[in-house]
């Protein structure tokens, strides 16, 4: 059914981190499923050249208008599709990586730490980036009136 959709798509639906991102997740389905090494090959090497089309092979801090935590998005589904092509790639035998590009895909894939826990008051929260904005959306959504009267630090480290 996802897989209906997903090809049912126009060129111009496909192109967004939404319809990668469901991409990216049907072709893990394949592979725990285990599809034909060749045709989980043939699906990523459409998700690296849809998200090539999108841009997502470029370092996003580049791009001074989208926010930190979407450049981070951006940087962790690229990733993904990278170790999923790789993958798929050794699976049938057809993968050759030289030093300079896979030193060129390691320094694109180098990520903030944002997936440490801290525990309040017996619930575990999801850090959040450590922008204005980020810290206002994690205030309001998560803990309501309770972070007005806390001061919370949130950490996270770059690489």
């Amino acid at each position: 059914m996802i897989q209906r959709w997903v090809c049912g798509q126009s060129n111009k639906e496909r192109l967004c981190l939404e319809s990668l991102r469901t991409h990216t997740l049907l072709v893990l389905a394949y592979q725990s499923n285990n599809v034909s090494p060749y045709e989980l090959w043939e699906d990523t090497g459409k998700l690296v050249r849809s998200a090539m089309i999108q841009s997502l092979h470029l370092d996003p801090g580049y791009y001074g208008a989208i926010s930190l935590f979407d450049k981070e998005q951006r940087r962790r589904l690229w990733r993904s599709i990278v170790e999923l092509n790789i993958q798929s790639s050794l699976a049938v035998g057809r993968i050759r990586v030289n030093p300079s590009l896979q030193e060129h895909l390691v320094s694109k894939l180098l990520l903030l730490n944002i997936s440490e826990v801290i525990e309040i008051q017996g619930q575990l929260l999801q850090q959040c980036f450590a922008t204005a904005d980020g810290y206002r959306r994690c205030q309001r959504s998560v803990m309501g009136e309770w972070s007005s009267k806390t001061r919370l630090r949130w950490r996270w480290r770059e690489l």
